[in-house]
């Protein structure tokens, strides 16, 4: 029953720490801020694809992707915080967002043939390493006990 109580707490932390880059987090919050978007992307996606133009359809979901992709900011700065690292390292984030926004902006602007031309390439050579390091950032383990940052939170 414990464990229910706690999963609660973790939620309610990731959501309610949209926008607080202080304080550390749990590699568990990312898991459950990535459940809850695939969720909302889904459903909501679901809707705009039967609502939507082709077109309309992909800003919409570029936008839907955008928002919900602005709390994760913080959460990742409070993941960087947790192994003891500056949050500034969540600025690789944004790098990689904006290099998405460019190859959807392309797709949708252009012609779907117009993403596999070279530019796509560079694009994907400087988003796979930040990609990766991101993803390795993320889920490193915290530190044991308390840091400059705060308490564990994997104690209270």
């Amino acid at each position: 029953m414990d464990a229910i109580f706690c999963q609660r707490g973790l939620i309610r932390r990731a959501i309610e720490g949209s926008f607080d880059f202080s304080g550390r987090s749990r590699r568990t919050e990312v898991v459950y801020y990535w459940v809850v978007t695939a969720l909302i992307n889904t459903v909501v996606g679901f809707a705009i694809t039967m609502a939507l133009s082709w077109t309309a359809m992909l800003v919409a979901k570029l936008v839907l992707g955008l928002l919900l992709s602005i709390p994760f900011f913080a959460l990742f700065a409070r993941r960087l915080h947790d192994q003891n690292r500056s949050g500034w390292w969540a600025m690789i984030l944004p790098v990689i967002l904006g290099l998405n926004i460019v190859h959807s902006v392309r797709f949708i602007l252009l012609e779907p043939n117009a993403a596999l031309e070279p530019t796509s390439a560079t694009t994907l050579w400087i988003g796979l390493p930040l990609a990766i390091a991101y993803l390795v950032l993320t889920f490193i383990p915290g530190i044991d006990g308390d840091n400059r940052f705060g308490a564990d939170p994997r104690l209270g």
